[in-house]
């Protein structure tokens, strides 16, 4: 099973904007629909209170966790939606994805919410992967 990132011709790079493709292509497999994750540990604490790059790392490793658990790996996420409760911190977080992902960009949607479930929390993050 393979994932293939499009990005048309036609239309704008992506990559001047941020780490994401503007489409994915997923072979068969089974679906997996990761709820929004964020930069919690095991005992429920907030991982990089006030730094969005700590809980963007965090929150990617959660997600890669829990696709992993599935048996799939980071390669095979579609697709991603990113809420940040500034929007000024968007750069910072693209550079966390982007190291992250290494080059393997999902889709990737991006919005800027006015809170998350903890006062703590800047980023959260679902996704979708077809795991083979």
């Amino acid at each position: 099973m393979a994932i293939e990132r499009l990005n048309p011709e036609a239309l704008f790079d992506p990559q001047k904007i941020g780490p994401f493709s503007l489409a994915t292509i997923a072979e068969p497999g089974r679906l997996l629909f990761v709820s929004g994750m964020a930069a919690l540990d095991n005992d429920m604490e907030v991982v990089g209170k006030g730094d969005v790059k700590a809980q963007t790392l965090k929150t990617l490793e959660n997600i890669q966790a829990t696709v992993e658990a599935a048996g799939g790996s980071i390669k095979d996420i579609a697709s991603i939606t990113v809420f940040l409760t500034d929007m000024s911190d968007y750069q910072a977080m693209n550079e966390v994805r982007r190291e992250f992902f290494g080059g393997d960009f999902p889709a990737s949607t991006a919005i800027g919410i006015q809170s998350l479930v903890s006062p703590d929390l800047l980023v959260e993050i679902n996704a979708i992967a077809v795991i083979p």
